[in-house]
């Protein structure tokens, strides 16, 4: 079930999802409000965390996050990464929160119209 935008949102997720092929679990209207509010890395909140794993998902380290999300799933947190991408568009990656660059843990990836 998800609560919303503000702080952590749980999230199903059932054996299929482990592929970034699954559906992704977060609305689009929801991947957009999340534009809108300061960015939550959870576990990537360190700068040398998020840049190894941003080098992990081949983004440069210094790579500009327009938003994120700690999302709870079975005991562990998830971490929503927001991108820029084409020029109206956002890409929404769910990476798992021990992301690194050798083992970046995408568990979902969609690219989304900004509005």
């Amino acid at each position: 079930m998800i609560l919303g935008v503000g702080g952590i949102l749980p999230l199903a997720r059932g054996p299929s999802a482990s592929t970034p092929d699954a559906p992704f679990p977060l609305p689009d209207t929801q991947l957009r409000a999340i534009l809108d509010v300061p960015a939550d890395l959870g576990p990537l909140a360190s700068p040398q965390r998020l840049a190894a794993c941003l080098t992990g998902l081949g983004y440069e380290p210094t790579q500009e996050v327009l938003g994120a999300r700690p999302l709870r799933r079975a005991g562990h947190t998830d971490v929503l990464l927001l991108f820029p991408s084409e020029s109206a568009q956002v890409r929404a990656v769910i990476v798992e929160g021990t992301c690194t660059a050798a083992a970046p843990g995408v568990l979902a990836d969609r690219t989304v119209a900004r509005r």
